[in-house]
């Protein structure tokens, strides 16, 4: 018997074990703005799921898939801008961080130079959001004081600094510390209070604004949540309404005018008060004129003048009729 033959070896092999696969495109392709040599394709797989595809020219002609290489390059971009981002977001928070609190007062506009006893030296002190309304003569000195003494309450109650007055008692020792934070708190819930009864101005709230200003120290702007003149106007006089009320809960001596408006020949009541504006362009104090009743009932208006005031408290009743 002869013995099995072996079986012939394969021919050699000198070609390359892979090759591209060269395809004709018969669906839309647009190419890519960000690649330019690369066009994107919605090609239909799996029956009627399409899957997005990237193809190039290729040497031979026809087109060659290239889509996990292009997926790869915009996921190595995606990764670069986002540590880019990360960087830059990190050098602010650092540059911030370096920066002092008299930086961020300059920048606000809440630092003010003071004269000291040493000629020719001055000192720079950092001014709180009322602080700064005030030095911009915004507010009258009832109301600067009515929102101080609010924020002295709100500190103590905070414990964040003794009060300023230490009362004896009538056993001849001073009052604990629980003493002054309990008052405190009553001032201050009566503050709140008596300023949250008070009616909304142009629906802005008098209590939300003396909350956000006074207590959580935001600038006007911050606190009206705009720039624009004719909302930062209904905040200033929401503020100065919420302030006043303030200082009726604190009882401070208020300035109150009583008039009388004409309507057809009878007098009706009307009560106002006076608010400073800041300085016109003389330097000189502008002051504005505020309804707080009119016929016994609250109604807030403004005028430049009393003249002006009572222009629009005439409209208001003849509306009223």
């Amino acid at each position: 018997m002869k013995p099995a033959s072996k079986p012939a070896a394969p021919a050699a092999d000198d070609g390359p074990a892979t090759l591209p696969v060269v395809l004709t495109l018969t669906v839309p392709a647009h190419r890519r703005a960000d690649l330019p040599d690369v066009f994107t394709a919605e090609v239909e797989q799996r029956g009627r799921v399409l899957a997005r595809r990237h193809f190039r020219q290729a040497d031979g002609g026809g087109m060659e898939d290239v889509t996990e290489l292009v997926t790869e390059v915009l996921l190595s971009r995606k990764r670069a801008a986002t540590s880019a981002s990360q960087m830059a977001q990190a050098e602010a928070a650092l540059a911030s961080a370096s920066k002092t609190p008299r930086h961020h007062r300059e920048a606000h506009g809440g630092l003010v130079d003071e004269e000291t006893m040493a000629g020719g030296r001055t000192r720079s002190r950092a001014l709180t959001a009322l602080g700064t309304i005030r030095q911009r003569d915004l507010l009258t000195t009832r109301q600067w004081e009515a929102g101080d003494r609010l924020a002295q309450d709100a500190k103590i109650i905070a414990g964040a600094r003794e009060a300023k007055d230490d009362v004896a008692c009538d056993g001849g020792g001073t009052r604990d510390w629980e003493d002054f934070a309990i008052a405190a708190s009553r001032r201050l819930n009566l503050a709140r209070e008596v300023c949250q009864s008070m009616a909304w101005y142009e629906g802005v709230s008098p209590w939300v604004l003396v909350e956000r200003v006074v207590l959580q120290d935001q600038a006007l702007t911050d606190a009206v949540g705009s720039k624009a003149q004719s909302v930062v106007r209904r905040g200033k006089v929401a503020l100065r309404i919420g302030l006043d009320a303030v200082g009726d809960a604190y009882g401070l001596p208020a300035a109150v005018t009583r008039t009388n408006v004409l309507r057809d020949g009878i007098p009706v009541p009307m009560t106002v008060t006076e608010d400073l504006d800041g300085k016109d362009r003389q330097e000189e104090l502008r002051r504005v004129w505020r309804s707080i009743t009119l016929d016994g009932k609250p109604w807030v208006a403004t005028g430049e003048t009393m003249p002006d005031l009572y222009e629009v408290a005439k409209k208001r009743l003849k509306e009223r009729s």
